[in-house]
């Protein structure tokens, strides 16, 4: 004990506790400037009935995820013509892939093989560039069946358009009346 009356124990204590105070601001602060970056549409390709489009800054959250396509589906419409309703007589897929690190070369080195840590990747044959494929991580799939129904594919489930245009939690593969 010195003569203040600090032990090192205590001292200790109030070292552990500013130092985890810093490090939970520091982390609170990261993640609310990732928040606040606007989404980027990377890459988009359509052929047909589906849509592939790759997002970087997608919204962690399928809740934010649900509210970003709310409010950007007209954009989608207007600037990459997705859906493209008229080739594909109703129906439709769109899938939101994440950016994640990027565009990569595929190689196939076998490396898959009994490594828990293997990312598999989904390549875009129209891009010409070597680095064409990326992470498989699918954010987001919004699809329109041949009924007219709009449906959204997250990990925790699927959920529904309903007719006051309120985006509800389906029940298994069929959206509820309404």
């Amino acid at each position: 004990m010195d003569g203040n009356g600090v032990t090192p124990l205590k001292l200790k204590l109030k070292v552990a506790i500013a130092f985890m105070i810093i490090t939970l601001s520091t982390l609170f602060v990261y993640r609310l400037v990732l928040l606040m970056k606007p989404v980027n549409v990377v890459y988009v390709r359509s052929q047909q009935s589906t849509s592939d489009i790759v997002v970087d800054n997608f919204p962690f959250t399928e809740s934010g995820r649900l509210a970003w396509w709310k409010e950007n589906k007209k954009m989608l419409e207007e600037k990459f013509a997705i859906p493209a309703i008229e080739k594909t007589g109703g129906a439709w897929s769109i899938t939101f892939w994440n950016y994640g690190e990027g565009f990569k070369q595929y190689t196939d080195d076998g490396g898959y093989f009994l490594n828990p840590f293997y990312k598999e990747l989904y390549c875009f044959d129209d891009i010409a560039d070597a680095k064409k494929c990326i992470d498989k991580d699918v954010a987001m799939i919004v699809s329109r069946t041949s009924t007219g129904k709009i449906l959204f594919t997250l990990e925790s489930g699927y959920y529904c358009l309903n007719s006051q245009s309120e985006i509800i939690k389906a029940q298994g593969y069929s959206c509820p009346a309404g």
